[in-house]
């Protein structure tokens, strides 16, 4: 699934990109990830704290949904949770897990887990999977995209030139007339004049017009 999120956001910010040529579309994906990097790296290197603003603020979220629990010690390493609508889950500190599985899936420490911290004096950031860590995030963002020149000064390439697909003329007549719409079979036109009562401007009878009246025209001398 994270897999899954992560492609469709990539694909939501090279949208324009897509529709142009390869080396156009390349160019402008290598531009926006050169920037990219730029301004994670930058705005991480101003945040003064072990982990990042997102996951700070989704830990103080659990803490606040973390007092609405209460726990059952064991003695050991193991606590019973139980919490609203008679929820109950098993959390187990040495193994860190807990029975609803978001921490071993996500590597944040549940609200189910947090209250077990909190319980324990000890801070949920210290249970965080390692990569959330923002050493490690300044230190993935080390490796950065170098500037490149244009088109002009780049060195010609010694691969053949690509030749255009050659055409291929399909079994069959070729198709000249357009494709119709459902809407434009043959007795459609005739369907809408049965709709329409024609009436004569002679004699005002209904059913044909002027040019087929065999009525003599009234005039008045």
């Amino acid at each position: 699934m994270l897999v899954n999120n992560l492609c469709e956001s990539f694909n939501a910010h090279i949208l324009e990109a897509r529709d142009q040529p390869i080396i156009t579309m390349l160019e402008m994906i290598r531009e926006y990830l050169m920037d990219r990097i730029r301004k994670r790296k930058s705005a991480m290197e101003r945040y003064d704290s072990p982990t990042g603003p997102l996951i700070n603020e989704i830990i103080e979220n659990k803490v606040k949904i973390a007092s609405q629990w209460m726990l059952i010690w064991n003695a050991m390493h193991g606590y019973q949770v139980k919490g609203p609508r008679e929820a109950q889950f098993a959390v187990d500190m040495e193994k860190k897990n807990c029975s609803c599985r978001l921490w071993e899936v996500n590597g944040i420490p549940c609200c189910h887990v947090i209250a077990v911290i909190l319980l324990r004096n000890e801070d949920p950031r210290q249970y965080l999977n390692v990569c959330y860590n923002r050493r490690l995030f300044l230190k993935l963002y080390e490796n950065v995209l170098q500037p490149i020149s244009g088109e002009d000064h780049w060195p010609p390439s010694i691969m053949s030139e690509l030749e255009p697909p050659v055409s291929v003329t399909q079994p069959g007549r070729p198709r000249k007339a357009r494709r119709r719409d459902t809407t434009e079979d043959k007795n459609h036109g005739r369907r809408l004049r049965k709709r329409i009562i024609i009436h004569c401007q002679k004699c005002g009878e209904a059913g044909h017009n002027a040019a087929t009246c065999k009525q003599p025209t009234n005039e008045q001398g």
